[in-house]
């Protein structure tokens, strides 16, 4: 199984011709990049849009449609995505459940809802009730099976600036007491905190993806028999990459890190998890 990951992308609508221009070939040739080799499933981790409004989701839906692997695409929510609208609207709008698995042979994927409704000054995440008792049942009915769990806030105190106001789910202590109890490796990958980062605590691993506007790249895991791979992809185009700043910059109410730190370091790249010593 092969899988490519989306960091935040914070699409929005442009103001004038001038910017629509640069706004075009932006977001279309990112994700050809993204669409052009073939994955099992195309991952967003949230923060697909910048405000989150209909008229976002149906232009870059728009987008992503004109693709042929668009129906292996999935997408979990952000804070910004549910910016202005709720969750009952955005599951009509889109089409989509809020929190989801998926079985496959290889691995059990866990797609998680972490965002808060309709919360602009409080972009922290929260998982709650009943999704946390579906979480419990999940992590047990995957038994020895590698997990991926998806979600767009990450653990606190994992992975970069997660120690930070509003940059981590704030009940990551009942999160952490689930996943505890995985027999067999489990990776939590997420995204909003804008840098590529690689953690390790309490046996799991924890994959962060820098969001597009700072980084031009995503990320690429294969799970196999043996192994789990995850490698970074690195979008080699200057002119493509002189409109992200350009366009970073000039995007009210984005986090803009500088390119080389939302990149991070080598360790920060890659990881290859052995599931042949985990089955011993």
């Amino acid at each position: 199984m092969k899988l490519a990951l989306l960091g935040d992308l914070h699409y929005y609508r442009p103001i004038d011709s001038v910017e629509s221009s640069r706004h075009e070939a932006f977001f279309n040739n990112v994700f050809k990049a993204f669409f052009r080799n073939h994955y099992d499933y195309y991952i967003s981790l949230g923060d697909m849009t910048h405000f989150g409004t209909p008229e976002e989701f149906q232009e870059i839906y728009s987008v992503i449609g004109s693709f042929d692997s668009s129906e292996d695409f999935q997408q979990i929510l952000g804070n910004h995505d549910a910016i202005s609208q709720s969750k009952y609207d955005l599951k009509k709008q889109l089409g989509i459940p809020l929190y989801w698995s998926i079985d496959h042979k290889d691995a059990r994927l866990i797609f998680l809802d972490t965002t808060r409704e309709k919360s602009p000054s409080e972009w922290s995440g929260i998982v709650e009730g009943a999704q946390l008792e579906w979480l419990e049942k999940e992590i047990e009915a995957s038994d020895r099976k590698p997990i991926l769990i998806f979600s767009h806030h990450p653990i606190f105190n994992t992975t970069d600036h997660s120690t930070e106001n509003g940059l981590y789910i704030s009940n990551s202590d009942e999160i952490e007491e689930i996943l505890s109890r995985k027999k067999g490796v489990g990776i939590f990958f997420n995204g909003h905190n804008h840098t590529h980062s690689i953690a390790h605590k309490n046996g799991w691993h924890f994959v962060q993806s820098a969001a597009v506007l700072c980084s031009l790249s995503y990320r690429e895991v294969e799970v196999t028999e043996n192994r789990i791979t995850i490698n970074t992809v690195f979008i080699k185009n200057p002119e493509l990459d002189q409109l992200r700043q350009l366009i970073a910059e000039n995007l009210d109410g984005f986090a803009l890190i500088p390119g080389v730190l939302a990149a991070g370091e080598e360790k920060d790249h890659s990881l290859i998890v052995d599931l042949v010593k985990t089955k011993i």
